[in-house]
């Protein structure tokens, strides 16, 4: 049996799969990872309490089960909220406690970011995708979700899209991103962590058995198949996606992100 639950937490930047991730994981049986992501609420008398208070919300959920009553109230008037669908359960514990956080969610929320930095307890997944190209423009597509008519998540194919991505906007978003992931990797190098590619994770719509055997032993965990009814929402090539990739090909050339291109 088990008497305290394990925390854990996978570390990510938007669009970088964690959302498939946190669905492969919830799918084994010891452990409860609810497609949690940490959203402010749009009230801002709530954004000040919730944003003070984070560390001890995130102390509540490993220790208890609890969802934030802030965030349930944002989802039920479909505000952006903490969690989703009928994964909103008050209450509901199991070996492994788990969520999922963003590097600027952490940053955003001093009490949320001192409370992961000084638990050393707690296990991290820290994830990263590879190509930093591909998830600027995965990023600014989910910003003009509504307006492209296309969900940033989907359990069947949607239909294509394409945008237009600002050059400059994009070398600056990527060297944030990279900056941050190797800031936090610095910072929590006294926890036990492991480091995961998107790339490498992910076999058609489960965990790669590499990646699936290096998470279940951070975790203490026997491995097994886990999965997600999740499917790529964007074409594999830059060319389908960008229409000024011809643009995007010159202004990144001699860059660090030369190499994303195709």
């Amino acid at each position: 049996g088990w008497c305290r639950p394990m925390k854990a937490i996978i570390l990510a930047s938007q669009r970088s799969g964690s959302t498939f991730l946190a669905k492969c994981l919830n799918s084994h049986p010891q452990i409860r990872c609810p497609n949690v992501e940490l959203f402010l609420p749009t009230d801002w008398a709530d954004r000040l309490r919730f944003v003070w208070q984070a560390g001890g919300q995130l102390e509540r959920y490993f220790t208890q089960g609890l969802i934030p009553s802030v965030v349930i109230n944002a989802h039920r008037t479909s505000k952006p909220a903490w969690a989703s669908g009928d994964e909103l359960n008050d209450r509901e514990m199991a070996p492994v406690m788990m969520t999922k956080i963003m590097h600027n969610q952490m940053l955003g929320c001093p009490s949320l970011h001192r409370y992961v930095l000084s638990h050393n307890d707690i296990r991290v997944i820290h994830l990263r995708r590879a190509n930093l190209l591909k998830q600027h423009v995965s990023n600014m597509l989910t910003r003009r979700s509504t307006e492209l008519s296309r969900p940033p998540h989907a359990t069947e194919p949607v239909r294509a899209a394409a945008i237009r991505i600002r050059p400059q906007l994009a070398i600056w978003h990527m060297r944030l991103v990279r900056a941050l992931h190797n800031w936090y990797s610095r910072r929590l190098s006294r926890h036990p962590m492991i480091e995961v590619v998107y790339e490498t994770l992910i076999e058609a719509n489960r965990l790669s058995d590499e990646a699936s055997t290096l998470i279940c032993n951070l975790l203490d965990l026997e491995p097994e198949p886990l999965g997600a009814d999740l499917v790529k929402v964007n074409p594999d090539s830059l060319r389908d996606i960008v229409t000024n990739y011809d643009e995007l090909v010159q202004a990144l050339a001699g860059t660090e992100f030369e190499e994303f291109l195709e």
